[in-house]
């Protein structure tokens, strides 16, 4: 494993070559100021959070990391996390939060969305549920729904138990 000063250097030797390739190819002048632009570079860098569940649940994008990934406003970030089809969740006295497992590139991993879906309605907070995709399950021999689902297994067996836990967790 890469200490953090090396993976710091191969991180900025990618951007450069990456960053040095591209320019030749875009008019500066549109992109605003240097500074600007790496304001948006690094907004895309995962945030951990002092939530007692951050440590399981993983790191964490602000709203504006979420606003670049997707190139949308606030607002439809938030209409995202509304409809079900984002996991958003408020940190006590401080930003919303996203949790980065969700993620596939810029945009939500599709059978993460799908499995989502099924606490739609359910009145089961946020931190509730990214709690749920962090944690093991029999069922998913051992495995976390996040990581089920991302491994490219039966998003249906993930949608099955995140029915059967809204069912549990929703019963007095």
């Amino acid at each position: 494993m890469a200490t953090e000063q090396t993976y710091h250097q191969q991180v900025v030797d990618e951007i450069s070559a990456q960053l040095e390739a591209r320019l030749r190819t875009v008019d500066v002048s549109t992109l605003g100021s240097p500074i600007d632009l790496a304001h948006q570079m690094a907004a895309v860098i995962p945030r951990s959070s002092e939530h007692p569940w951050a440590r399981q649940i993983g790191p964490f994008y602000d709203t504006a990391a979420v606003r670049v990934l997707f190139g949308s406003s606030k607002a439809a970030v938030s209409d995202r996390v509304k409809r079900g089809t984002l996991l958003g969740a408020l940190t006590a006295g401080g930003p919303m939060v996203y949790p980065v497992f969700q993620f596939d590139g810029r945009d939500v991993h599709p059978g993460i969305k799908a499995t989502l879906a099924e606490f739609k309605g359910s009145g089961i907070d946020a931190w509730s549920i990214a709690s749920w995709f962090t944690v093991p399950a029999a069922d998913l021999d051992g495995t976390t729904p996040a990581a089920w689902v991302r491994a490219g297994h039966d998003v249906g067996a993930a949608r099955e138990l995140a029915r059967e836990t809204v069912t549990r967790w929703s019963s007095p």
